[in-house]
Order: C-alpha cells, then structure tokens, then sequence
C-alpha cells in the first residue's frame, strides 16, 4: 500500500482489518474520520510517519476497549514571538472496575513521539 499524506500532514492512521487495510487519505483527496473506523472488527491501527516511522496500537481483547484520537494545542513564546502548534495523540482506554488506564503517544511533525500517558 503507498500511502499519500495532503499537505502540512505528516502522520497518518491505517486501519487494519482482517481482510483490508484502510488509510486515513487517499489518493483522490478523500479523507477518513475518526467515527468511521469499525473499531469492533479492527485488528491494529498503525500510525505512520511521511519518514517511514511506525507506531501500531493492537487492539487488545477486551470488551471496554477504545481508540482515542484527538490533537492537542497550544502556545510558546520564542524571543518575543507568540507561536501556536498543534499535534496528534493517538492511544487507546481501557476501564475495569469503574477505571480507565489509558496509554497516550504524542506525535510530532519531525517524527518523534513521546509517550503522554500511560
């Protein structure tokens, strides 16, 4: 599968399926969302840098388990200058007895990750 990342994307998921794999874009500048990934049937969901770079989520046996996704925000200040960014995190929640573990993975637009939560 080649994957195509839009511009100013520099990761993207792939759903993975017993007998499919889905990427997050596509060639014909469609675009997957979050509430579209069966998360009943999926086997692992991979995140995928431009770089090669790969984290997989295997989904874990467990009837309370869920993807988590969502792009975490914020501001620096740099010699004066006010600078926004913007990152996803990607990981998983599990709850047992009224409780969520959760793991957590920052990922960074260079490649890096780094593990938020867990």
């Amino acid at each position: 599968m080649v994957l195509t990342y839009p511009k100013d994307e520099y990761w993207q998921w792939v759903e993975v399926y017993p007998d499919r794999s889905v990427p997050q874009f596509n060639e014909d500048g469609s675009t997957r969302h979050f509430h579209d990934i069966d998360q009943e049937a999926l086997l692992e969901f991979q995140l995928i840098h431009k770089s090669g770079k790969k984290v997989v989520i295997p989904k874990i046996e467990a009837d309370n388990w869920r993807l988590i996704h969502f792009y975490r925000c914020g501001v620096t200040f740099h010699q004066g200058k006010k600078e926004s960014f913007r990152f996803p995190v990607a990981g998983y929640q599990i709850t047992k007895s009224r409780k969520n573990f959760k793991v957590l993975i920052a990922l960074f637009d260079d490649g890096n990750m780094k593990i938020l939560y867990e």
